[in-house]
């Protein structure tokens, strides 16, 4: 039987798919949300390491929260990530940052120089700890906050490392109608 050169380069391509499609991977997940203030949020622009949508999982309250994903999964060098959204009002939203693995990966995420063009956010980078007895001061999460001092930050001495299946949360302050572009660098944890 005669394979066609083109039929083994097909075959060897869906292969190499069907392999990358179950490969075990970490993305960082950002969910904005204005359920609380009953915000309409829009997605603007979302770059192309990126997906970002409206929340799905709030059903008919999905105008109220915006899901930003990274794809193809982190590497261990930092990279940057930016998306884009709009808010209907004056209000001051909640952003939660998580790891999201594929497969069984156990592998947290790093996440460092979080900020905000037109609009606010405290604490963004980390570094202030001091009035907070060595905790995270500004973010807040139901399990504890894994800030790390290893020289390996992006940016300043500090970083956050997410567990899967964990979250950290903050506030963003915005204005009705302003593009804001949210802008963060994250990495595959190597520790």
């Amino acid at each position: 039987m005669k394979i066609s050169k083109r039929k083994l380069i097909l075959t060897s391509l869906l292969a190499s798919l069907t392999h990358l499609q179950g490969a075990e991977t970490t993305n960082a997940n950002i969910w904005i949300s204005g359920m609380k203030e009953k915000a309409k949020l829009e997605v603007v622009q979302v770059e192309p390491t990126m997906r970002g949508n409206n929340s799905p999982f709030m059903k008919d309250n999905s105008a109220h929260g915006l899901t930003f994903q990274t794809k193809n999964g982190l590497n261990t060098e930092w990279e940057e990530y930016k998306f884009t959204f709009k808010s209907d009002k004056d209000t001051v939203l909640q952003i939660f940052l998580s790891g999201v693995g594929k497969g069984k990966t156990n592998t947290p995420i790093d996440v460092d120089g979080l900020s905000v063009k037109n609009g606010q956010i405290k604490n963004g980078d980390f570094e202030d700890t001091k009035k907070n007895n060595g905790s995270l001061k500004r973010w807040y999460s139901k399990q504890s906050i894994d800030l790390k001092s290893d020289g390996t930050a992006k940016s300043g001495e500090k970083h956050v490392s997410i567990r899967p299946k964990t979250s950290i949360g903050n506030a963003i302050s915005v204005k009705a109608d302003q593009a804001v572009e949210v802008s963060l660098f994250a990495r595959a944890s190597s520790s």
